[in-house]
């Protein structure tokens, strides 16, 4: 998805830093969210905020932007995102650790 995501990002000039860690956080989160819909099971939210919150430096915030897709095409979920303004208030947020041009 990382793949997918840098070109559209760069178009928009946006630099694009992965944190492997935040992702990993992520992916933990997305799978409890998708046993939660399937199940109506709610299990692992508070393990969830604490990791993130150990994860994201003091000073720093956590924004998320809840979304649900019935496919798997990154770029047009994203082009979808973009047309929130929750979600392009994030996306186009900048970072004090970012680095011009990567990705």
């Amino acid at each position: 998805m990382q793949c997918d995501l840098c070109p559209p990002l760069q178009d928009l000039d946006l630099a694009t830093l992965w944190d492997d860690q935040l992702s990993y956080l992520l992916s933990s989160a997305l799978s409890a969210y998708e046993l939660e819909r399937c199940s109506g099971v709610s299990c692992g939210n508070e393990e969830f905020q604490d990791a993130v919150r150990r994860a994201v430096p003091d000073g720093h915030t956590f924004k998320g932007f809840p979304i649900h897709f019935l496919h798997r095409n990154a770029r047009r979920a994203f082009a979808t995102c973009l047309r929130s303004p929750f979600c392009e208030e994030i996306v186009c947020c900048r970072g004090d650790h970012m680095l011009p041009n990567s990705g």
